[in-house]
């Protein structure tokens, strides 16, 4: 294929300046850059079309807004910049930039409680294990338990009609008896065959306190944190209880009285 500045030469001939020739000559150069240019031009547009944040001069009406683009627009009077997303048929809006990109939050613990019918619970010792007790008059409320058990023993009688009875060893089955100032202890060794003056008792663990751990996994955010009530919950991936779960807020706003958390395995 011709090039355009050798054609541009064989029409007019050679009658002409040494700067003219070499102006023609960059004929097909300058076009290839105004293509790639324009070709630059383009992806800069597409990218601005298709980005995350977008920076505005004005924020667009929600009907001509992307729902999965967040606009970033100067408020002069506190001239800080402002992020907003498109809800629904309005915009919200999520923060400030001007803030940091994700806030200060004041956390507290959360105190999870632990399940009694969980393997080994009844040798686990509640002081070595870090757990906590609850007391909701107590303040704080929440206390490192002092407990060596997880739980209290507690006896009963075993009936002297019941079948084997009479050929049992109260030694050898663990059994208990009374040490005469309203508690138990238990029988002694000469107790190889049953006493019918004696009343045996046997002996079983009683779960009657609950025990509570500090969550490694969620903390509660504080209302006390600087900026606490413009934050976005949902924005800022906050959760919510839900039973004895935590699920993602779906609140674009703080709800006055309702507790949030932060998700913090790992960090």
């Amino acid at each position: 294929m011709t090039k355009k500045w050798r054609a541009v030469l064989d029409e007019i001939g050679d009658q002409i300046s040494g700067a003219s020739r070499d102006a023609i000559r960059n004929i097909d150069r300058n076009e290839a850059k105004i293509a790639s240019l324009e070709t630059i031009e383009a992806q800069m547009q597409q990218a601005a079309d298709n980005a995350t944040f977008q920076l505005v001069s004005s924020l667009p009406a929600a009907a001509d807004a992307k729902a999965d683009v967040y606009y970033i627009v100067l408020n002069t009077t506190t001239n800080k910049y402002e992020e907003y997303k498109k809800d629904g048929a309005s915009m919200a809006k999520v923060g400030f930039i001007g803030d940091a990109v994700y806030p200060t939050l004041l956390t507290g613990p959360v105190y999870a409680l632990m399940a009694k019918d969980q393997e080994n619970y009844d040798v686990y010792v509640p002081s070595e294990r870090n757990w906590y007790e609850y007391d909701e008059n107590g303040d704080p409320q929440y206390t490192a338990s002092s407990d060596a058990h997880t739980w209290v023993p507690s006896y009963s009688a075993v009936s002297s009609e019941s079948e084997g009875y009479s050929s049992a060893n109260p030694k050898t089955s663990g059994w208990y008896e009374s040490d005469g100032n309203d508690g138990y202890q238990l029988t002694n060794d000469e107790d190889t065959t049953t006493n019918s003056e004696k009343t045996y008792y046997t002996m079983s663990h009683s779960y009657i306190k609950d025990y509570y751990s500090v969550s490694s996994i969620y903390a509660e955010i504080l209302p006390s944190s600087a900026g606490y009530a413009d934050m976005n919950p949902k924005h800022l991936d906050w959760y919510e209880a839900s039973g004895l779960t935590y699920v993602p807020t779906t609140d674009t706003a703080v709800v006055q009285d309702k507790k949030y958390f932060l998700y913090i395995l790992g960090n």
